[in-house]
């Protein structure tokens, strides 16, 4: 009696903890407070429900293997660190892709729809809100029209709503005749307010990002006639790009301050473009002089400091080269960033063996990572992180639907 009221308590643990699993995937855009607290509620009720054999296989899939060997290095990097106090902040932020293992177990294969709904409702509450702060109708404080993101900044809004395109968009280009009329209309309309958004916000990684996940939405609906899907890519992405550059007040306004920043940056040291080409170039040069084994957890600000000092002493140091390969491979070196390397080499993989409604997703994940990625140290920061241990939990764990999940 005590084991099956046990077995009773574990399955009402799981079921909560998938609908937990929904609400932190509505607030992952909208607040860092309460996704943490769904994250660490989540865990709790992980630890309540554990089950070793089920654990056991987890602890086989590769990605969880490959993710694991990619947080290790932050502890035996500390080996060779000299300020431990950074290498240790930099090594507990880890704790948002730990949880990618917990998330393995959470996730429930009839619950693959409510995933979804939530992002997409978060993403569109988020893209709607920015609109009315950009006409002025609302205000909120500290938010100005002219950078209108409701509830973070656009260093993670708008990779977030790029990856919410792809997903509306592929459900509209691939199941159009199984929607009904008002839900096809809600994704339709959703698409153009999020759209609209997009290009009314400032954040270039995003919109790079929305580009090439569209990229890889037409080949993936191109792909028995692959030629077709060339020729359409080679003429759409550009007449997109002229008109988001012609209607879009943000997206016209980061282009055209890229291009002034970029034309003799060593000059222009006020510059965001100049100060990433300086962090980028120097980055190289310290990962260069410490191939195999990089500098170690925390010692990148301090050995930067002294490349800055010698190379591009008008520029400002910094503790993140805005640009994640080169901050793996300064601190791990390039055994580090192989093994950095491998958890998308992994997903790639693994999309490529499926066979089921999840398969499109399963590519464009590790593509839109590798994308935004090179313009930020997005596996560090809260949204990005978090977003990447849910969606790879969802898309990578055996509880695969077998046909197209509802919408």
């Amino acid at each position: 009696m005590e084991l099956m009221g046990y077995q009773a308590f574990r399955q009402k643990s799981r079921a909560i903890n998938s609908y937990l699993l929904i609400s932190l995937i509505f607030f992952i855009p909208i607040s860092t407070s309460l996704s943490s607290v769904f994250a660490i509620l989540i865990f709790l009720f992980w630890i309540l429900s554990i089950d070793l054999d089920e654990l056991r296989e987890q602890l086989r899939n590769p990605l969880i293997i490959a993710v694991l060997a990619y947080v290790s290095l932050f502890a035996i990097g500390l080996l060779w660190t000299d300020d431990l106090a950074w290498g240790l902040h930099q090594t507990e932020k880890q704790w948002k892709l730990l949880l990618l293992l917990p998330l393995m177990s959470t996730v429930v294969r009839v619950h693959y729809r409510y995933y979804l709904a939530s992002y997409l409702t978060s993403m569109l509450f988020s893209a709607i809100l920015s609109f009315l702060l950009w006409l002025e109708i609302i205000n909120f404080e500290g938010v100005s029209p002219k950078y209108p993101i409701p509830f973070n900044t656009h260093i993670s809004y708008n990779p977030l709503l790029a990856l919410a395109l792809y997903f509306i968009f592929h459900i509209i280009l691939f199941r159009f005749r199984e929607l009904s009329p008002r839900r096809l209309l809600l994704m339709i309309t959703s698409a153009v307010v999020m759209t609209g958004s997009m290009f009314i916000t400032t954040g270039r990684t995003g919109q790079l990002a929305f580009f090439v996940l569209l990229v890889i939405l037409i080949l993936q609906y191109f792909r028995r006639r692959i030629t077709w899907g060339l020729v359409i890519t080679s003429i759409l992405i550009p007449l997109l790009i002229l008109a988001a550059y012609q209607f879009g007040p943000g997206f016209k306004m980061r282009v055209d301050t890229g291009i002034r920043s970029f034309e003799g940056f060593r000059s222009k040291p006020e510059t965001s473009i100049a100060q990433r080409l300086t962090f980028a170039i120097n980055s190289l040069e310290l990962a260069t002089d410490n191939f195999i084994l990089g500098v170690g957890t925390g010692d990148f600000p301090s050995e930067y400091k002294k490349i800055n000092e010698i190379n591009s002493p008008a520029f400002m140091v910094t503790d993140d080269p805005h640009n994640h390969y080169l901050l793996v491979l300064t601190q791990f070196g390039i055994i580090g960033f192989l093994v950095f390397l491998s958890i998308f080499v992994v997903q790639i993989k693994m999309a490529w063996l499926s066979e089921d409604s999840l398969k499109d997703y399963r590519y464009a994940l590790p593509v839109f990572y590798l994308t935004i990625m090179t313009s930020g140290t997005y596996l560090l920061g809260q949204e990005l992180s978090l977003c990447f241990a849910v969606s790879s939990a969802i898309l990578y764990s055996k509880k695969t639907p077998s046909a197209r999940p509802a919408n």
